[in-house]
């Protein structure tokens, strides 16, 4: 089973994900926020949260390198077992320019590229 999937061999995304969060959106959607920093998580199981509400610090926990956020979507609330789902962005703007432009003229933001936030002002 570990060369069919070394994360389990590893212990599991709980392992390489550190500390995270997993929210539950309308539709059956799930956002992870991952390497989250030790002991700044600020809700727990079955909080309501709503948009723009500090969910943690982040991190160097689990198995980065550096302090920095995972985001996913997905369509389950398992880290492990979820399908990955489109997230779009709207208050980001890339800080290193590594990806493409889509048919509207936009800009995709590749996988690992560095996103400051924009003042929505």
């Amino acid at each position: 089973r570990a060369v069919l999937d070394p994360l389990v061999a590893a212990g599991g995304y709980d392992v390489s994900a550190g500390n995270y969060v997993v929210v539950s959106h309308a539709g059956g959607e799930f956002s992870t926020y991952a390497h989250l920093r030790a002991g700044s998580v600020q809700v727990k199981k079955g909080d309501l949260v709503v948009r723009g509400q500090a969910l943690a610090q982040v991190g160097l926990s689990g198995d980065g390198y550096e302090p920095h956020l995972h985001v996913q979507l997905t369509d389950g609330p398992d880290p492990n077992l979820a399908r990955g789902l489109p997230l779009v962005f709207g208050n980001v703007r890339p800080v290193q320019f590594s990806s493409t432009i889509d048919a509207d003229g936009r800009r995709q933001l590749q996988a690992g590229e560095l996103v400051d936030s924009v003042d929505a002002r």
